[in-house]
């Protein structure tokens, strides 16, 4: 069994796979807010050890007899036994160590690894994860947005995910096969292309040192554009 994960700065998705050769579906995946938990330990011992179900009451009771036996209690459901364990994680990955960059976690393959008994824990970063991850799609799970043509030979894509954060990988063809690699590129300089993305910057720069294009492009960043133009146009926009 694997267990594998998707931490971002707001949401964090958990799965397991009963992992062969091909891609599968999971055997269970959940939803958690990243920011109700202080770590990643604490998120997963509750989704790896669920909790006991409630003792169900029979309606047509409504008094217990003294003389009546104590119902025996339900056993704990035992955790399943992980082999392996992956996690994607927004911000960067060193030596399977990552602090988080929109989460105050601090997270670590080895701790992980020791904590839970799990053979082998590997870290990655959200957007190099997600890069394998598009390799795997099918067709009918991919959109056109632009048609175009494909080039008569494999080339580098570029992978970008705005959420809370922005994320962004790029896959370059080796020879061979598609290699992902990881990235912070959306902390790379916002660089404005006219009058009014000038001003945006501007604007930003009134609240940040650093104005980079994660500032613009992400979840924060659409409610920046708002108060700009709210601010500059002197007018709340119905």
């Amino acid at each position: 069994m694997i267990v594998a994960g998707d931490i971002g700065g707001t949401k964090t998705h958990l799965a397991l796979f009963d992992w062969r050769k091909e891609r599968v579906d999971p055997v269970r995946l959940e939803s958690f807010h990243s920011a109700d938990y202080t770590s990643l330990e604490a998120m997963l011992t509750e989704f790896l050890v669920p909790a006991k179900p409630p003792t169900p009451i029979d309606e047509f009771t409504t008094e217990k007899s003294d003389a009546a036996e104590p119902e025996p209690e339900r056993p704990e459901e035992e955790p399943p036994k992980i082999d392996a364990a992956c996690f994607g994680i927004a911000g960067p990955v060193i030596q399977n160590h990552s602090q988080t960059t929109n989460l105050p976690w601090v997270v670590d393959g080895a701790t992980l690894a020791k904590h839970f008994d799990i053979p082998r824990v590997k870290l990655l970063n959200d957007l190099e994860a997600m890069a394998h991850g598009i390799l795997l799609l099918r067709s009918d799970e991919v959109e056109i947005l632009n048609n175009g043509t494909p080039p008569p030979h494999n080339q580098a894509l570029a992978l970008i995910a705005a959420g809370t954060g922005l994320g962004e990988s790029i896959l370059f063809w080796n020879g061979s096969r598609y290699q992902p690699m990881q990235s912070e590129g959306g902390h790379a300089d916002f660089a404005p292309n006219d009058d009014n993305e000038i001003e945006l910057l501007r604007h930003l720069r009134s609240n940040y040192l650093h104005v980079s294009y994660e500032r613009v492009l992400s979840g924060p960043g659409l409610h920046a554009i708002y108060d700009y133009i709210r601010d500059s146009r002197k007018n709340e926009p119905t």
